[in-house]
């Protein structure tokens, strides 16, 4: 029997989300200085190039100053707050930081879920930096519950339908790793019957993924289900 193909991906959603104009004063009175929300904008985008030349150590310098001034004036279940929380994990952990990265994400993850819509583009960034943090350390369940909120989260238009098709295949991988193989199996063939719909993926297209869905019958005791398969998977596979 061949090993079981795993595949972990980052979930889809970029970091670098526009910050919004939000201060209802024109100014913010802060250790002695003023910041403007020009210089709020000024500082996070010093952070934002520190971390294009890999300067992570600066980048979570001007990170932190943009954090600490939105705790000052008590934003932080605003949007700029958890956008910033979700930079920072990014930040400490290109740094190599971990555990400050798992608390900004988790902080992110968290203030998102309690202050924004589920489908929102913010909270789609704090769920993906929690749940890369979650991976990095191995809690698949987490992860896998993440994910499951997700999908979810999801409306009927195109762009989630490509987004369901990202999130099937890290939830086939998860349920596998937690040893639930009806649920692996389930997904995997509904991860195949919408790459066909939006893709017209063929068989050859997915050969490992179909050996995981083989696989998953096998350890089932579905060999039925494992003979219909046969004629599609690639090289000598049979069940032991």
């Amino acid at each position: 029997m061949k090993s079981r193909f795993v595949h972990i991906a980052v979930l889809s959603a970029s970091l670098l989300i526009s910050f919004p104009s939000f201060m209802a004063s024109p100014a913010i009175a802060f250790e002695g200085k003023t910041w403007s929300a020009s210089k709020i904008e000024k500082v996070r985008k010093r952070a934002t190039i520190a971390a294009d030349k890999k300067k992570w150590s600066l980048a979570i310098r001007y990170n932190e100053q943009v954090l600490a001034v939105l705790r000052s004036r008590a934003m932080q279940d605003s949007a700029p707050y958890i956008q910033a929380l979700i930079l920072g994990a990014d930040y400490y952990a290109q740094a190599g930081r971990v555990m400050e990265a798992d608390a900004r994400a988790a902080e992110a993850y968290a203030r998102a879920e309690a202050n924004l819509p589920g489908a929102h583009e913010i909270t789609r960034a704090a769920r993906a930096a929690h749940y890369r943090q979650l991976i990095a350390r191995q809690d698949y369940s987490a992860a896998l519950a993440l994910v499951e909120e997700a999908v979810a989260a999801l409306g009927v238009t195109v762009d989630d339908d490509y987004r369901r098709h990202r999130y099937l295949k890290h939830l086939y991988s998860l349920y596998g790793l937690t040893g639930q193989l009806a649920r692996e199996a389930e997904t995997i063939e509904a991860f195949l019957r919408l790459d066909r719909q939006l893709y017209g993926n063929t068989a050859i297209d997915h050969a490992k993924v179909l050996q995981n869905l083989a696989n998953s019958y096998c350890l089932q005791g579905k060999l039925q289900e494992f003979e219909n398969l046969r004629p599609k998977l690639s090289g000598d596979f049979v069940c032991p």
